[in-house]
This record gives C-alpha cells, structure tokens and sequence, in this order.
C-alpha cells in the first residue's frame, strides 16, 4: 500500500499522449472551475506580486505547462486590475492543450503559443522575464524536474513562480469527494486525488532546488494545500 511519506509514482491519465481529445477539453474545462471554486489561481498572485514590481514595465512571462490557459487568463485579468502591463507566451507538449488554450485566450492580444517540451529551452538563458507553472511539476521526477527547475530559473530575467499541490491527506480526502460529487470527467476524478498523491512537502522542494543550484528562493504554503516557490535572480 503507498503511504503518504513518500510522492506516489503515477502516472496520471491526462500525461497519456494518446489521451482522447474531447475528454482531455472536458478536464481542461473542469480544471479551470475546480481553480476557481478553490481560489487556486491567488498561489500563482501572491509569487507575481514579489517579481512585478515596476508598474512602468511590461512583463514578459512565460506558462510553462500552459495546459487550457486558465492561469493565464486569470493572471491577464489580475494584471489589467492593477494597471500592470503583461505579454504572454504559453508553452505545452499537448496540440489538444494548445489548441484550447488559443480558443480560450483569444481575448488576451499580446500573447503567442509554443507547442514544444519544455526541456527545448535548455541551455537558453533571460528569454522571458518570468517564468510561471502551475500544477505542473508534480507530474516530473528526478532529473526531469530539476531540468524543469534550472529552465524557468534560466530562462527568466527576474525570478520563477511555482504553484503547486501539497501531499496531504485532508487534501486528497477533499478533492477526492468534490470530483466525485461534482465532476463529469473521468480524468479529472482519477488524476485529481493522484496529483495531491504525487504533490510535495516543503523540506522536498528545498532539497529539489538546491539541487537545482536555485539559491535565492521564498517558499509559503498558501490556501487550499498549496505551495508557493519564488525563484530570484540573484
């Protein structure tokens, strides 16, 4: 039996490239609601609020694992609240994902979309000026993940935001119940109490990071069962 000492290995239904294109838009959809019923998207707020602080500038930020776009959106909206000026480049592996994220973004006007892995970036460097992820690293292991962690630290100009999930057993009885009840997707009922299965404690991340020669961080646990990582450029 696995217990939660340890991250569970998976793998999750949506990583299946061959996943069904319809079910995959319906967890996309669902995700987003899920994010919002929640207030997922005030873990990735919080992290820009730390990088963004020159309201004369426009913010070049990189999504990496964009998935629908959803987080974009949301953090277009918090932007143009705050009178802060953003530009937007999105990148996932997924055509599906990619595809939604344009329908879904097609109000946003500065903003392109990278169908590509993220490890194409390796070996770039400041091409962005943040980098952004959110409930994305749980889904790498190993040197994957500290692949991850060195790109969006390269390849940003000020600094990283990671939202992402805690391990945790009230978590994963909570969403376990809320995908049961209000959920018509299959992906989202099997993927969602895994991803909390597969999410991190805050003594992982430090040792991930350091691995990663990421030096200057902040690391908080925020609302519901999330981590937020803030990565500086020093």
């Amino acid at each position: 039996m696995w217990h939660f000492a340890h991250r569970h290995p998976g793998p999750e239904l949506m990583d299946d490239p061959k996943v069904d294109r319809d079910a995959l838009r319906l967890n996309l959809r669902e995700l987003e609601t899920i994010n919002t019923l929640l207030g997922g998207y005030q873990t990735t707020f919080h992290g820009l609020k730390r990088l963004m602080k020159k309201p004369e500038k426009t913010y070049h930020i990189l999504d990496i694992g964009c998935g629908g776009g959803d987080t974009i959106a949301a953090v277009d909206r918090w932007a143009q609240k705050r009178k802060l000026k953003v530009r937007f480049t999105g990148l996932d592996l997924s055509p599906t994902a990619i595809e939604y994220a344009k329908e879904r973004c097609a109000s946003i006007e500065r903003i392109e979309f990278l169908q590509m892995p993220f490890q194409a970036l390796e070996g770039q460097t400041d091409k962005f000026d943040i980098a952004m992820c959110s409930l994305f690293c749980h889904h790498f292991y190993d040197q994957e993940l500290t692949t991850l962690l060195q790109v969006m630290h390269q390849n940003s100009r000020i600094g990283f935001v990671i939202n992402d999930l805690e391990r945790h057993r009230i978590a994963h009885a909570s969403i376990t119940l809320l995908t049961r009840l209000l959920s018509k997707s299959h992906l989202v009922k099997h993927d969602a109490p895994l991803s909390v299965q597969r999410g991190f404690t805050l003594g992982e991340w430090r040792e991930m990071l350091l691995k990663a020669g990421v030096l200057h961080v902040e690391l908080s646990w925020q609302w519901a069962f999330r981590h937020c990582v803030i990565g500086f450029k020093g």
